[in-house]
């Protein structure tokens, strides 16, 4: 079996299942793994991410677990917006050149609200923005024509109809 490569991105709400699956693609393809977290300096994190990636997927897969979207989503509902609004395109056309797969972890928000309940109790009172984190990656999977486009690139994705699938992929698993 030829080993895959490129690069793929896994983003979603806390909870969906995204750090689950990209470390199961880690361990069945032996790929290079990138975790990103909240940091000060976000834009740096993610633009050296981002140039590893490419560096590293002509020989192997990568597997970047959140990246640009998580960015824009988690900043417009906890910060008051992303720490590089404009430049979230920049990375996603850089990722779409070198034929990247976006893997948007997006259940019903419901789920999403669940999986909080139960992991995280003590944590209660994070609901409202958990279930505004899940409703904005499920505008930005399917569309939503409400989502203010100047907002940030993900609002603009969404408000243009959502992120659509490749063909032959099915955006329902």
């Amino acid at each position: 079996m030829t080993k895959p490569v490129g690069i793929i991105v896994v983003d979603g709400a806390d909870g969906t299942g995204k750090s689950t699956l990209a470390k199961h693609l880690v361990d069945k393809y032996d790929a290079m793994y990138f975790h990103n977290i909240k940091r000060k300096d976000i834009w740096l994190w993610h633009t050296a991410c981002l140039r590893l990636a490419v560096q590293h997927s002509a020989t192997r897969l990568v597997v970047v677990d959140r990246l640009w979207l998580s960015e824009c989503v988690y900043g417009a509902v906890y910060r008051g917006g992303s720490k590089y609004p404009i430049a979230a395109r920049m990375v996603d056309r850089t990722l779409r050149r070198f034929g990247a797969v976006n893997v948007i972890a997006a259940p019903p928000t419901e789920y999403c609200l669940d999986i909080h309940k139960k992991v995280r109790p003590h944590r209660a009172a994070e609901l409202p923005g958990v279930a505004k984190v899940a409703d904005f990656y499920l505008d930005v999977a399917q569309g939503n024509l409400m989502r203010d486009p100047q907002t940030c690139y993900a609002s603009y994705l969404a408000h243009t109809g959502g992120v659509q699938a490749r063909p032959g992929w099915r955006s329902e698993e």
